[in-house]
């Protein structure tokens, strides 16, 4: 839950603040295979997992508006505090050994002591301004600076341990857009991310996973018909990531970070305005994705959990005083899943209620190292209201 609002204290200077807070827990039993045993026996342990996670995050924003001759200028500063939590653990247990060719279950589970047992609290401040220049109303200019501080701490509450981190970075945005009077937009940019990785398992040492840094180059056109009916997009763009998490294959429960991904791309967006009420929307984006540096001997692979290609198809449409939108998805990994939505509005009040995975269906979207699978999200629905005065 959380809320949003916004200030005008003049026609030039806007505030805004957001506060949103997201409390979760997760719980069940994993069963792995160590290795070790001949093809017809098939070893396995599993341990309990139960994770309860918080997080509040609160970013106040302050935007100053003037104007200079024949450009217009607009100038952002802001402050975010995050607050992240989470306390997990696990008890390992052994099982008897099966024929994977002829299996037979039951027998019993051999209770092996705690498997696991951590408490993290990680709070981060950003300081962050972007300005931006609207020249003789044909070109954009755009950058950003922003500076973070990130501090973890770790409580190995089996081994009362405690391990600390502290991370800072400071990363930059930049852009350019060319407003051609025949509808035409072409454009460039680049960015610069630093993520905290939290809610993943501890590295075998104890420590948090290390931020992980990014870089994104882009370059696109856009165009978008007289009568504002018709626009389509396009752009190319190449992302660099370190420091990928991935669930260590030796040691259940624990984390590894495996060296640079590379992710270049094509994506291309199409939306029409069919009438007053009813807008069609297609996509379709290519990936290749390529891992450039490991530590595992599978450099020049494709990472797991990532697409070689998606498309989707949306429609929208309105009835007086009620909206309402209708989305079915296509993912690269052939699974079909259905979304809808609906939204009121009542004078300065909205409402919205959407829902992801409308039928609910099961699916396993990726993988992990040592053949364990990730469950897809189940169904989500997700309400808000928002108000102006």
């Amino acid at each position: 839950m959380g809320y949003g609002l916004t200030h005008q204290l003049s026609d030039a200077v806007q505030v805004r603040q957001g506060l949103r807070y997201l409390d979760y827990s997760v719980d069940g039993p994993i069963v792995y295979y160590p290795g070790g045993t001949s093809p017809t026996s098939l070893a396995r342990d599993y341990f309990t997992y139960r994770g309860d996670f918080g997080v509040l995050s609160l970013d106040n924003q302050v935007e100053g508006r003037f104007r200079t001759g024949q450009v217009e200028h607009r100038v952002l500063a802001g402050v975010e505090l995050v607050d992240y939590r989470a306390s997990s653990k696990g008890d390992l247990f052994n099982l008897q050994p099966i024929n994977p060719f002829a299996p037979t279950y039951g027998g019993g589970a051999t209770a092996a002591g705690p498997f696991f047992s951590s408490r993290e609290v990680l709070k981060q401040a950003g300081v962050y301004a972007q300005y931006r220049a609207r020249v003789a109303e044909r070109v954009v200019l755009t950058a950003g600076l922003r500076y973070s501080d990130v501090r973890d701490r770790v409580t190995d509450r089996l081994g009362a341990s405690t391990t600390r981190q502290n991370d800072t970075e400071t990363s930059l945005t930049a852009g350019a857009v060319w407003l051609l009077p025949s509808g035409f937009t072409p454009y460039v940019s680049y960015a610069e991310s630093f993520e905290p990785q939290v809610g993943y398992d501890p590295l075998l040492s104890g420590e948090t996973p290390a931020p992980s840094l990014g870089r994104q180059y882009e370059a696109g056109l856009g165009w978008r018909s007289a009568d504002a009916r018709v626009e389509v997009k396009a752009a190319g763009f190449q992302i660099t990531q370190t420091n990928i998490v991935n669930p260590d294959p030796a040691n259940p429960g624990f984390s590894t970070l495996n060296g640079e991904q590379r992710h270049r791309g094509l994506d291309v967006e199409l939306a029409v305005r069919v009438a007053r009420a009813l807008r069609l929307d297609a996509g379709y984006a290519y990936l290749d994705a390529e891992i450039t540096k490991s530590t595992y001997g599978d450099q020049g692979a494709h990472p797991a959990r990532t697409a070689g290609g998606a498309g989707g198809v949306a429609h929208r449409g309105a009835a007086p005083g009620v909206a309402a939108e209708r989305a079915q998805r296509v993912s690269a990994a052939g699974v079909h899943g259905g979304g809808c939505g609906a939204r009121w509005r009542l004078g300065p009040v909205t409402a919205a209620v959407d829902v992801q995975n409308l039928f609910n269906r099961r699916y396993y979207p990726g993988t992990f190292f040592g053949g364990a699978v990730i469950p897809g999200q189940p169904r989500m629905v997700v309400g808000s209201v928002r108000t102006r005065f």
